[in-house]
């Protein structure tokens, strides 16, 4: 009889077990894709499947001890079963009852952890020392974020035993509770010598003391903000933004990204009801952080505004994406499939790259629309070309218009009407975004664009750097890539990332796993002697030649932050002894012997830099030397400021270009943007290659004629000459990327000031290369309609959406009549010489 009690004891207890994988599994797949028979697999049917598991096990657990009264004859281990699966329902009614927002990644293991062993007591006895003690420091450590959650849960007590009517559902508030007291009984009950209990309160300590840490490093980072703003208020000049003072001074890793985001993206104490999604247009999802939750109500916050937040949190942080206009939620989407289709021409250091994408709302609630938002990070030079949205099914191409009527037609149909457009603006930065409503359950939605792409030379190699981008989760992404290499000459040692096949000539294909980057790289080819033309016009290519002038530096200015190393300060000191050296720190301040220390190691505390080239004069005798990382403002995060008003004053003004070394290949935001508007005489290198051309007395400097441009990083530059009798077979990215070069040389100075008067002109350049910029964006609108009631004509006299089979002539309007009449003549010849003999 003994034995068979065993038996169905442990029976019972392994049923248990699998019942908790089962749950796990349940919520972990749902979870993952909400879209599986959505009547069952919602919300609440999750919970529902979970709730009633967990009481038929409860049941079996009371029947098997013949009573549901007499606890004490009910084993420990059937209580640990029961509380870890109330806990796994608990987390499941937590999907239709937030309480609690997605937890941090680092508190999902913690949890595991502390369920493994707080399960493990039901082996305790058979464990080895070793094992025994672990098991105890686990349960103590779990022991603590148990307690947090069981005071964070308190204020709704009262609610769990009042609703507790209603199939006992609100009970689940008190389940952290009892947990609590179960461990705490358990380890004393089964806790056997003092090691024991020293393990379980490290486990308690290690955490206190990690929570005491946070809390003093929050305090700290509050005063420091403090005395921040106090500072910036008496300081000599404030025509930065204060918080642009913050970013340069806040540390930029992750536990003080966390006190930035604060409310933003994080729950609090005092609302235990504020969603899944981020607020004040801070697009992340809502997450739930128990250290940042103790620091808000110990602390207490920090006097930031969420404006301001945001502002930090996109310029110091790398989250530019949140904070992207969107009428709608995009929290249910889930990108599901990439198609890249790649043409690479390295006759003429280009490429040109489609990227389909197919998004999927896994939302179960079928009248569920949602908008999807992406930004594209483009290579430098690049523009783009294409965009279609599928509506019904079929393709539909974009037209190009004014930004300004593309965003009112977009804002229009999404915001009120709710129907099929898709929006593809300009950003700075080498970026653009794009918009796409509807995204619904009831179908997946799919959209293509297009990048024209300058080529990289270095020595004798090409480099294809790809597009990537920023939008709905990526986790169950499928990628295929399709690479095509178009040339007259033999393309060799062509070097593409693995999974990749050849499929044909210079043809290769990959599928599988999503790759967020890549590159394709060959050996550089002769460049290509065919031109396109358009409008009567030709382009062609020609090996680009640095245009040097001739210079007099007297004055060097040192744009310093935290990427300067001291060697490079001191060795352009050091070879520049003879010059007036300066740098900038609220005014110009000349370099001494005497205050450079000092000078390097205040500015080497900054994160970024952004050099007021409006306090110096721009001509032959300056010349400023920077160095940048990754992160800064854009010159569009500073509108309003006195510092951008001072200078795009100086820019509107004064035609002459700044002289400009970067030492390295990496841009600041602040910087890439000034050097895409071209207001710099643009060179780059390293330190003792700007001593060669202080000596030499020349700096290289773009081509100032309109009929040419310079794309440095291919080594070509592009010719625009009247028509000729030649054949035109080149790809019409020619065009494309001389328009768009073109563009930018003449929105540069004028774009943040009011003088409108050169949109008119870049338009019609826009308009025939059909390219986004500044001033020109892409929309694609349900019907003919729709296009005529927001005055969006179709493009004429243009090249309209790039196409992988883009290339050649487009035969001009008096070429068509041509063609037209020489067609008719042969049609002519061809019946009289049937019908008459």
């Amino acid at each position: 009889m003994e034995n068979t009690r065993k038996k169905s004891h442990k029976n019972l207890f392994n049923a248990g077990i699998v019942l908790i994988v089962a749950e796990l599994l349940i919520l972990l797949f749902t979870s993952k894709d909400r879209s599986v028979s959505p009547n069952i697999f919602d919300d609440n049917g999750i919970f529902f499947i979970n709730y009633v598991l967990t009481l038929i096990y409860l049941i079996n657990v009371f029947i098997f001890h013949g009573t549901v009264f007499r606890f004490k004859r009910i084993h420990y281990s059937f209580f640990l079963i029961i509380l870890t699966l109330l806990s796994i329902s608990a987390f499941t009614l937590n999907n239709t009852m937030v309480l609690f927002a997605r937890f941090s990644p680092w508190v999902s293991y913690y949890l595991i952890l502390f369920y493994i062993a707080f399960l493990g007591l039901s082996y305790i006895k058979e464990m080895p020392g070793f094992l025994r003690w672990l098991d105890f420091f686990i349960l103590g450590m779990g022991m603590v974020l148990v307690l947090y959650f069981t005071i964070y849960l308190f204020p709704l007590y009262h609610i769990a035993f009042l609703g507790a009517i209603f199939l006992g559902i609100s009970l689940h508030i008190i389940v952290p509770l009892c947990v609590l007291i179960a461990g705490i009984v358990l380890f004393l009950k089964l806790q056997q010598s003092r090691i024991d209990r020293a393990f379980f309160l490290a486990g308690i300590v290690v955490p206190l003391i990690i929570t005491a840490v946070f809390l003093t490093r929050w305090n700290t980072l509050r005063e420091e903000i403090h005395e921040a703003s106090a500072s910036i208020i008496t300081r000599p000049d404030n025509s930065l933004p204060e918080w642009v003072l913050f970013c340069q001074n806040m540390p930029s890793d992750e536990f003080s990204q966390k006190i930035i985001k604060g409310e933003i993206v994080y729950d609090v104490f005092k609302n235990l009801w504020n969603g899944r999604w981020g607020s004040a247009g801070f697009d992340e999802v809502k997450r739930h952080d128990p250290l940042v939750n103790i620091g808000i109500a110990i602390n207490g916050d920090i006097d930031i505004d969420n404006q301001t937040r945001v502002k930090i949190l996109k310029s110091q942080y790398n989250a530019r994406h949140m904070t992207q206009r969107k009428l709608w939620t995009g929290k249910d989407l889930e990108t599901v499939d990439v198609l890249n289709n790649v043409k690479i021409f390295p006759d003429y250091r280009m490429a040109y790259m489609e990227k389909i994408i197919t998004i999927k709302n896994m939302n179960s609630w079928n009248n569920s629309q949602q908008e999807a938002a992406f930004t594209f990070y483009m290579p430098e030079g690049s523009v783009a070309t294409s965009l279609s949205l599928w509506i019904n099914g079929k393709e539909e191409k974009s037209r190009l218009s004014t930004k300004e009527k593309a965003d009112s037609a977009y804002r229009s149909i999404v915001g009120v009407e709710r129907r099929d457009p898709a929006l593809l603006h300009w950003q700075e930065g080498n970026t653009v975004t794009v918009t796409v409503f509807p995204v619904t359950p009831e179908k997946n939605r799919k959209f293509k664009i297009g990048v024209s792409i300058p080529l990289e030379k270095s020595g004798d190699k090409l480099k294809m750097k790809t597009v990537y981008f920023d939008g709905p989760d990526t986790d169950n992404i499928m990628e295929t890539s399709r690479v095509e290499i178009e040339s007259k000459c033999e393309v060799s040692s062509i070097a593409l990332p693995g999974g990749f096949e050849s499929k044909a000539k210079d043809v290769f294909l990959y599928t599988g796993d999503f790759r967020p980057y890549w590159e394709v790289e060959m050996r550089a080819t002769p460049l290509a002697e065919e031109s396109f033309s358009f409008n009567n016009k030709k382009y062609r290519i020609k090996e680009f030649k640095e245009h040097k002038i001739p210079v007099n530096i007297n004055k060097i200015y040192l744009d310093i932050n935290e990427s300067w190393t001291l060697d490079e300060f001191e060795t352009i000191l050091k070879q520049n002894k003879d010059l007036k050296v300066f740098v900038h720190h609220d005014q110009m301040i000349e370099i001494s012997a005497e205050n450079k220390d000092d000078v390097f190691k205040e500015l080497k505390s900054k994160n970024f830099s952004l050099f007021p080239f409006y306090k110096i004069k721009s001509g032959n005798e300056t010349l400023v030397i920077s160095k940048s990382g990754e992160l800064s403002p854009n010159l569009s995060d500073l509108e309003g400021s006195e510092f951008l008003n001072n200078l795009t004053s100086q820019l509107a003004r004064e035609n002459k270009r700044f002289n400009l070394f970067q030492i390295g290949s990496l841009s600041s935001p602040y910087l890439k943007s000034l050097k895409e508007f071209q207001v710099f005489n643009f060179a780059t290198g390293s330190v003792n290659d700007i001593n060669k051309l202080i000596q030499e007395q020349v700096f290289h400097k773009s081509s100032d004629d309109p009929s040419q441009i310079d794309l440095a990083n291919a080594g070509i530059s592009i010719i625009r000459d009247t028509m000729s009798l030649k054949t035109h077979t080149a790809p019409d990215h020619l065009l494309r990327l001389f328009a768009y070069n073109r563009i930018m040389k003449a929105t540069g100075r004028n774009y943040f000031n009011e003088n409108k008067e050169y949109i008119d002109e870049v338009l019609s350049v826009a308009n025939e290369a059909y390219v986004v910029s500044p001033v020109s964006s892409l929309v694609v609108l349900e019907s003919k309609k729709d296009y005529e009631r927001f005055d969006i004509g179709e493009n004429k006299n243009s090249l309209k959406n790039a196409s992988m089979q883009s290339s050649g002539a487009v035969p001009e309007p008096s070429e068509w009549i041509l063609i037209s009449v020489f067609t008719l003549l042969v049609l002519l010849l061809f019946f009289r010489k049937r019908f008459f003999g």
